[in-house]
């Protein structure tokens, strides 16, 4: 996942909860000689107390917004701007600031998940890790807060995927393992896999396209014992034309919805089975 290092989200917690304290001090420190510094002024929007510079917030201070939010942190022109802390009734921001937006690595804790990586612009963007409520954890990449790029999320019940996500969607390249072992490997379109092979922990296995999660179009399946059906498919069941392979004995017949209707003679010449023929090869 390029970006990503291997510290934990705990860990990264843990430092940027030292940094916060860290600068909390510093500012308690310097200002317990000014009182007058640490006044509560009415400014535009909330009340403010902390250092001052030309009539502005500038430096370190603790903003109390009249819409419930308040922040803790350095401030640069009136603006939110270096390490702070920025809290409301549903959410916990710790990080850094760049002119009044979130910028920087910082983390997001919520009502149902906690955020730790790279912001721009109030959004997350490049790498991160997010845990959810119901435990799925993701790290991985992010564009304009959602995630996209390379990534890994894996679910409360031990499932995962690993591959391609686009606008927070599974998009591209990818494999999902399922928590009974099934396992698929192959394209991904909008949360749903499309294209590639399926594998049973059964030892049945399937390659080829799918709509809607199930087999459509031209596909091959593998069952435990041997026996092979290469040909057309849909809505999961063998329909048309295909090649059935049992004991290393190769018959060409025709299916109706999962029924085999007949097996059709070699002399036959029906020019889907040559395309058959060519997609083996």
């Amino acid at each position: 996942m390029g970006c990503c290092t291997s510290q934990s989200v705990s860990q990264r917690e843990l430092i940027l909860h030292e940094t916060y304290l860290n600068l909390h001090h510093l500012y308690m420190t310097e200002e317990d000689d000014e009182q007058t510094q640490r006044d509560w002024r009415i400014v535009e929007g909330g009340r403010y107390h902390g250092q001052m510079e030309e009539n502005r917030m500038h430096g370190w201070g603790i903003l109390v917004m009249d819409d419930g939010r308040r922040y803790e942190g350095f401030f640069e022109n009136n603006l939110f701007h270096g390490q702070g802390k920025l809290s409301a009734e549903n959410y916990l921001y710790i990080g850094s600031f760049q002119q009044g937006e979130c910028h920087g690595q910082g983390q997001l804790k919520t009502n149902t998940s906690i955020y730790e990586g790279k912001w721009e612009h109030n959004l997350q963007n490049g790498c991160g890790s997010e845990r959810f409520a119901d435990d799925a954890v993701y790290k991985g990449n992010y564009k304009d807060g959602k995630r996209h790029g390379k990534g890994f999320i894996e679910f409360g019940d031990q499932s995962y995927y690993r591959g391609d996500f686009s606008e927070g969607d599974l998009h591209g390249q990818g494999i999902f393992k399922w928590a009974d072992g099934s396992e698929f490997k192959g394209q991904w379109e909008k949360n749903q896999f499309i294209q590639g092979i399926m594998k049973w922990p059964d030892g049945r296995l399937y390659e080829g396209s799918y709509l809607d999660e199930l087999k459509e179009g031209i596909g091959k399946f593998v069952w435990p014992d041997g026996r092979i059906y290469y040909g057309q498919w849909h809505q999961g069941k063998q329909h048309g034309y295909g090649l059935f392979t049992k004991d290393g004995v190769t018959k060409k017949g025709e299916w109706i919805m999962g029924k085999r209707i007949r097996w059709i003679s070699e002399d036959d010449d029906i020019e889907i089975f040559q395309q058959f023929n060519i997609q083996k090869l």
